[in-house]
């Protein structure tokens, strides 16, 4: 049972993370994509714009069926593809994981568990449309932003704690980034970044929500210190996008508390 549940939130993160990479690359924030094909209710070639079939169309596994290639008109397919559909399943286990710890208030209340999936599978969504967004265009737009606050700050409001702490958590996080905001001289890090670690002490508490920032640039650097020695196109110079590292951070706090063991 423990197994089905895990590939079923795998695949449901998978899912989620290839529309959300469906919806960045559709509404991209240049305006440049026709907008017959904005609107197309089907998906289509990046490169012909052939509709697609459903067999290649399937998250995470369509990209290896084609060996990395368009059927129609053999260009090579983007590997942020299958890594961002791979890291949204990878998310859908660690919500799954997370679930398990707070399943026994529960099984109480059939209205009180369906808000609570409801609001989960919203911050959720925005969450990964922003993974998405700032991955392509290192960019992180208003409204997904907008809704992961409003769902978060709800979701403390019904099933948070109610203390000062929470609170207290969320300026320290939004004070740290306006300062590095400031130090970077605004090229570090974007306005998106500074709001985006707000609603992680609405979920995870205080201290959760301070060390997942804190995670989020220890892998930012791990990843970007490796892109530098095996990437030629990557230099020490090259901007890289924070806002996916703070996402999947945040998802990671949310399963396990790694930093009461860290702190201790």
């Amino acid at each position: 049972m423990i197994v089905t549940f895990t590939l079923l939130s795998f695949a449901f993160g998978a899912s989620l993370a290839s529309f959300a990479n469906m919806w960045s690359y559709r509404h991209p924030i240049n305006g440049t994509l026709p907008l017959k094909l904005r609107q197309s209710k089907r998906s289509f070639c990046d490169y012909c714009h052939r509709q697609l079939s459903w067999w290649e169309n399937i998250p995470l596994l369509s990209f290896f069926i084609l060996r990395g290639k368009t059927r129609c008109c053999h260009h090579s397919l983007s590997w942020r593809y299958p890594l961002t559909e791979f890291l949204g399943g990878a998310m859908g286990v660690l919500v799954l994981r997370g679930i398990e710890r707070r399943w026994l208030p529960l099984l109480f209340s059939p209205l009180f568990s369906g808000l609570f999936f409801l609001l989960l599978l919203i911050v959720l969504f925005c969450s990964l449309i922003i993974f998405s967004y700032d991955l392509y265009y290192l960019f992180i737009p208003l409204y997904p932003l907008i809704g992961l606050l409003i769902s978060a700050s709800f979701f403390w409001w019904v099933f948070g704690a109610h203390n000062w702490a929470t609170l207290a958590g969320v300026g320290i996080n939004l004070l740290l980034m306006i300062f590095l905001f400031l130090v970077t001289k605004k090229k570090g890090l974007g306005l998106g970044d500074l709001f985006l670690v707000v609603f992680f002490p609405l979920l995870v508490g205080p201290i959760g929500g301070i060390m997942t920032v804190w995670l989020a640039f220890v892998l930012g650097a791990v990843v970007g210190l490796l892109l530098v020695a095996f990437h030629r196109g990557i230099g020490f110079k090259s901007l890289i996008p924070l806002g996916p590292f703070l996402i999947f951070s945040f998802w990671f706090s949310w399963a396990f508390n790694w930093w009461q063991i860290l702190l201790q």
